[in-house]
């Protein structure tokens, strides 16, 4: 909004061009001073309105946070995550056994693999 006022400042008298406020209370006519009751009405409503407000919003947001938990039960949600959470390091677990015992085979098939090449190739030079 502009307020520039129209005439020199000295000659305002702040009444003749005063802007009303124009809200869901009773409106005020145009020239008409805005007074205090109309003030008081007015904040009134308006803190009435935005408490409610701001209650309705609490109350969607503790509606969805609860639909996150089973049956709206937040110790039952800790303890479905726990239950994941040692699915998780037993699956790991049993992978890294897989992984060792592989390993494990592995160096003992190629010592055997070794030793019977070594063994193969000394009984071939013992013949000679």
């Amino acid at each position: 909004m502009d307020f520039k006022p129209s005439r020199h400042a000295d000659d305002w008298d702040g009444f003749t061009e005063r802007r009303t406020v124009g809200t869901q209370v009773a409106q005020v006519p145009p020239g008409e001073p805005v007074t205090r009751e109309y003030l008081d009405e007015a904040l009134t409503k308006n803190r009435h309105a935005t408490r409610e407000f701001v209650g309705n919003k609490f109350s969607e947001l503790e509606e969805l946070i609860r639909d996150g938990f089973p049956n709206g039960d937040p110790a039952s949600h800790r303890k479905v995550h726990e239950a994941y959470i040692q699915e998780a390091a037993e699956r790991r677990a049993f992978w890294k056994s897989v992984v060792e015992k592989i390993a494990t085979g592995a160096i003992y098939t190629a010592v055997i693999a070794v030793a019977t090449a070594v063994w193969t190739w000394i009984k071939s030079e013992a013949h000679k």
